[in-house]
């Protein structure tokens, strides 16, 4: 083997294969200043596992020199190129963990090498921490918050991303002003002050952390959010109007909620039909989808020149309605409108719920879980930047 060493002896058992080592010279690698000595100060030996051969776990039994080294004036355990400080495990073989867990669960690695799940998961944590690319707040001039539920009971992340390239740049477990701010306050002012968009929904403390942490972008309202919010209101108004109908119109409206809340261009013929017959027999659903639907083409059509003028008539259609859910979401997108008509400006929006909720999905299902929330944030990165090599190739 490299450095120095030698196989002295082959110990074969059935699960296990041990390759006892020794130095060839007495030469030796200071840690610190990299230099070499011959001033061999003490050793003890220790078990390393390696790659495994032929179905058998391979361990090297090899003595852990100490040194003394005349550059340094110190005594200091000797740097192997193959093995961290204190590590029982070659460097490659670590690798290989890592390899196997981004193709397969934890559990699968574990019972594949006969080692603990907890070693595992620590190994491969070690390895995504050492190489995972982090994306840097030097190449960014656009953001996108969002939150993302990554467990029952409200249990979040905020995740914070990069548009141009659809990287993530923070996982901040919770979505609370304080834990946020806690993470964004340690970015260097003179990055924070590089942001020019910051695409978010209408959660207050994701506003106050743009206006008191990023003071000279502009807040574009996510439109994904916005169409959702609407979709709600249009929801309880088909809930009211199938109350409030007789028994056969009540019939005709039940399981139809998804014919309202899909864009038009989403349903298949036969759901288009029945839609269609739903809103010949009730006016106001009619008037209510019609009114959504236009929202809809707004947010998705038009452009500066005739986009604002478009979204103000609309919010003044809608307030001579009878539609309270209607007329409380118009008074809503009111009260934030420049924020809203930056959208026409700049149309950035995150869109990132749905395709980080399956991402994260993904990973729960390989089996990364919570026994350690640091190392899932890390299998989500993993997982994105995955995602976005591959997006990138395809183009």
């Amino acid at each position: 083997m490299g450095q120095n060493y030698s196989v002295k002896k082959v110990s074969i058992t059935p699960g296990r294969i041990i390759l006892n080592c020794e130095k060839k010279e007495p030469i030796y690698c200071c840690p610190r200043c990299q230099q070499q000595t011959f001033s061999g100060y003490d050793s003890t030996r220790r078990l390393i596992e390696d790659l495994p051969m032929s179905g058998k776990r391979v361990f090297i039994d090899l003595p852990i020199y100490r040194l003394y080294c005349p550059n340094c004036k110190q005594v200091l355990t000797e740097s192997l190129s193959f093995l961290q400080p204190y590590q029982r495990y070659t460097n490659r073989f670590i690798s290989f963990i890592h390899h196997l867990c981004a193709i397969s669960t934890v559990k699968e690695v574990a019972d594949l090498t006969g080692l603990n799940w907890d070693v595992v998961q620590r190994l491969d944590q070690r390895y995504l921490e050492k190489h995972l690319v982090r994306s840097q707040w030097d190449k960014v001039d656009t953001i996108c918050i969002d939150e993302v539920s990554y467990k029952k009971r409200h249990h979040y992340f905020t995740i914070i991303s990069d548009y141009a390239t659809g990287q993530i740049i923070e996982i901040i477990e919770g979505r609370s002003y304080r834990k946020v701010a806690s993470v964004l306050k340690k970015i260097k002012r003179r990055l924070r002050l590089k942001i020019k968009w910051f695409s978010v929904d209408l959660w207050k403390p994701y506003l106050k952390i743009v206006h008191q942490y990023f003071p000279n972008a502009k807040i574009v309202l996510d439109k994904f959010h916005l169409i959702g919010q609407l979709n709600k209101a249009i929801d309880t108004i088909r809930k009211d109007e199938q109350m409030a109908q007789e028994k056969e119109d009540h019939r005709i409206l039940k399981n139809s909620r998804w014919l309202f809340l899909y864009g038009n261009e989403n349903l298949k013929l036969a759901q288009l039909d029945r839609l269609q017959q739903i809103l010949e027999l009730n006016q106001n659903l009619y008037t209510a989808y019609l009114l959504k639907e236009e929202f809809r083409s707004i947010m998705n059509e038009l452009s500066e020149s005739d986009g604002p003028q478009s979204i103000v008539q609309w919010i003044e259609t809608v307030m001579t309605t009878s539609f309270d859910p209607l007329k409380k979401f118009a008074r809503l997108i009111k009260r934030h409108l420049q924020m809203l008509l930056n959208y026409f400006i700049h149309p950035i929006a995150s869109g990132l719920a749905e395709g980080l909720n399956n991402l994260i999905v993904t990973v729960k299902k390989k089996a990364y879980g919570y026994r350690n929330i640091e190392y899932f944030k890390l299998k989500i990165r993993q997982q994105n930047q995955k995602y976005q090599l591959l997006t990138h190739t395809n183009l």
